[in-house]
């Protein structure tokens, strides 16, 4: 699937309108039904920025997900100034079901894979930095090692991601339509 975050504009363009799709699907579905605000500009705002906390291509892609939340969130729903702007603190489980959906429908087995590769690295890195060579010199010695290693593998493997965007294919490996890709 095209990026949706590269098609993100502003909070006036409804996230229905341009991917109605999402109103089918599942959860999504039953929260664009549930929206009472005019235009159901609450749901599409959450939407928007949704796909602004999972697309890589976004401008927070490299925040931890908890920064992303808040970041969007606040900035976001606090445009729409409504009162629903604390819905993000109190349904945190519902969002959280929102976004691992979203992920499911618009993320490519090798995006899922390179981004869980991506979050091991970082917990590796955390964890290498809690050691000492006065107490675990052996251990530092090998994971220090082979970190240019992985750091190599998943470079590659982003660059196959962005030749697999390049190439104009989807998740399911079908050729992008140029509305999708934007052109038209």
């Amino acid at each position: 699937m095209a990026s949706l975050n590269k098609r993100f504009v502003s909070t006036s363009i409804s996230f229905w309108e341009e991917f109605p799709f999402f109103k089918t699907v599942g959860p999504f579905k039953k929260f664009y039904n549930s929206d009472k605000t005019k235009d159901k500009i609450f749901s599409s705002t959450v939407m928007w920025s949704i796909t602004k906390i999972c697309d890589r291509d976004s401008e927070v892609h490299g925040l931890e997900l908890e920064e992303k939340i808040e970041l969007i969130f606040t900035d976001m729903l606090d445009s729409i100034k409504t009162t629903k702007v604390k819905w993000h603190i109190e349904s945190r489980d519902e969002l959280n079901s929102y976004i691992k959906e979203y992920e499911n429908l618009t993320k490519s087995k090798l995006e899922k894979a390179l981004e869980l590769h991506e979050n091991k690295f970082v917990e590796r890195a955390s964890y290498i930095n809690g050691l000492t060579y006065e107490k675990e010199a052996d251990i530092l010695e090998k994971l220090l090692a082979n970190t240019s290693k992985i750091a190599i593998e998943i470079e590659e493997a982003r660059k196959k991601l962005m030749a697999e965007k390049d190439k104009g294919t989807n998740k399911g490996g079908v050729e992008v339509s140029l509305g999708d890709a934007g052109i038209i």
